[in-house]
């Protein structure tokens, strides 16, 4: 019977090395370092974590939502900081 992954259709490497290798992609270690603590090929790692699967552009795409809410909610902050500040000063 076939391996199959919830995690990445039509791949090889079982759920639990993807999960794994999800877990050291997140503490920001590169492909070369992954793949000697997965055991799995460095090219098959690199190409899991670079631009060209659906896993690498998931992850930038979550990051950049992420950024986007933080940024956002620090200009609110700042707006609003500077109109208590302004009708504070004004009072």
């Amino acid at each position: 019977m076939p391996m199959s992954n919830k995690y990445a259709s039509r791949s090889k490497i079982s759920e639990a090395k993807f999960r794994q290798l999800v877990k050291l992609f997140a503490i920001d270690l590169d492909a070369s370092q992954i793949a000697a603590v997965t055991g799995l090929n460095r090219n098959t790692v690199g190409t899991l974590v670079t631009g060209e699967s659906k896993f690498a552009r998931a992850c930038a795409d979550d990051c950049q939502d992420r950024l986007t809410k933080v940024i956002f909610k620090h200009i609110d902050y700042i707006i609003l900081s500077y109109i208590l500040f302004t009708r504070l000063r004004i009072c």
